[in-house]
């Protein structure tokens, strides 16, 4: 074979293979854009049976208010604690897309990771609260935990609080149980990850409790000096805390960490 006729034959194969090349990433890029798809379709068709289950009411309306004054209503979630008996609470922030059932499996707390409301398999989830948080107990916070998915579901959202002013706009958190509706107030917005036992650093996915002012200043500090800015809100000994935590990509087992103060 002469010489030109190798290079001609060692550059088609050189072609043939950057080729291949090529068709895999376009097919490994399809088929990521698929699950996106995918994904968004199911969490759309989820809202949409959500939806169709809540029930409206007007809230009783005190003597002293004009009767011309519009009225806004409320839902009722009772429908939802009857359907599924895993559902602890409702979690929804004002004016954002963060309106959901939250879960409690004490038996597996990944039950409903990859699983809808109604126990369907489903890549985006459902919100998750800590098998260690307990709603019943004062001084106390309940963790919350989400997927970050790319379609913008369950807690994709949570990246807009990075911002001192949309938070500033968006700062209620509203949490409703079956025996109440719990209000709580944004505190801090920071970055963290998940580390390893022997890490001796602090861990807030680690407080549930606070069970004497010790305790109660090593978490609100450390929230406190994490926070990517001031809001502006404090809390005491006593105090009762919502943390919605969903993963981040900045370092490995990153996550984006919402702090609220129960008012």
């Amino acid at each position: 074979m002469g010489k030109k006729s190798y290079r001609r034959s060692k550059g088609i194969r050189w072609d043939l293979i950057l080729f291949g090349m090529g068709t895999v990433l376009l097919i490994v890029y399809g088929c990521l854009q698929y699950k996106n798809i995918k994904d968004r379709h199911d969490y759309e068709n989820t809202i949409v049976r959500l939806e169709e289950m809540k029930e409206y009411t007007l809230p009783t309306k005190p003597e002293t208010e004009k009767e011309n004054e519009q009225e806004e209503e409320e839902v009722s979630y009772q429908k939802f604690f009857d359907a599924n008996e895993d559902m602890i609470g409702w979690l929804h922030i004002p004016e954002t897309e963060i309106d959901y059932p939250v879960m409690q499996t004490m038996d597996d707390e990944e039950y409903y990771l990859r699983r809808n409301f109604f126990k369907e398999d489903d890549r985006n989830g459902t919100l998750i609260l800590d098998t260690d948080s307990d709603i019943s107990k004062t001084s106390n916070n309940l963790i919350i935990h989400g997927h970050n998915m790319k379609s913008g579901a369950m807690f994709a959202a949570l990246k807009d609080f990075e911002d001192a002013e949309y938070t500033k706009e968006h700062s209620r958190i509203l949490f409703y149980t079956e025996d109440e509706k719990r209000e709580y107030e944004v505190i801090a917005v920071f970055r963290s990850r998940v580390y390893t036992v022997e890490d001796k650093v602090f861990k807030y996915y680690q407080f549930f409790e606070a069970r004497n002012q010790e305790e109660f200043d090593n978490f609100y500090n450390n929230i406190k000096k994490l926070s990517e800015f001031d809001t502006g809100v404090t809390a005491e000994f006593g105090d009762e805390f919502i943390t919605l935590s969903t993963c981040e990509y900045h370092t490995k087992n990153g996550r984006l960490v919402v702090v609220g103060k129960r008012i």
